[in-house]
């Protein structure tokens, strides 16, 4: 299976900081690709992730309120086209 690199642009459209981690689930070791990084409300965060013969990054995400660490959201498996980007946003 042919793997590529490409870049996501991840999104905070959410009113608070948020802490965030980002594995990479098309790598065999499920790389790390962000780890703890702040992403402040309204700003945009690059990674870099692998693609699918058919294009499509894989990721499973973390995210934790930076004023309230109990207050945290995790999505699995989010399939992000090649024309799409991650929000995390809408997640809380």
């Amino acid at each position: 299976m042919e793997m590529t690199a490409r870049s996501v642009k991840i999104h905070n459209d959410f009113i608070e900081d948020v802490y965030l981690w980002v594995w990479d689930l098309n790598t065999v070791d499920r790389r790390v690709v962000l780890d703890g990084a702040r992403i402040n409300a309204g700003t945009d965060q690059s990674i870099s992730v692998e693609t699918d013969q058919d294009g499509y990054a894989l990721v499973e995400w973390y995210a934790r309120k930076t004023q309230d660490p109990n207050t945290d959201k995790r999505q699995e498996n989010v399939k992000i086209d090649k024309h799409e980007n991650l929000n995390i946003g809408p997640f809380w």
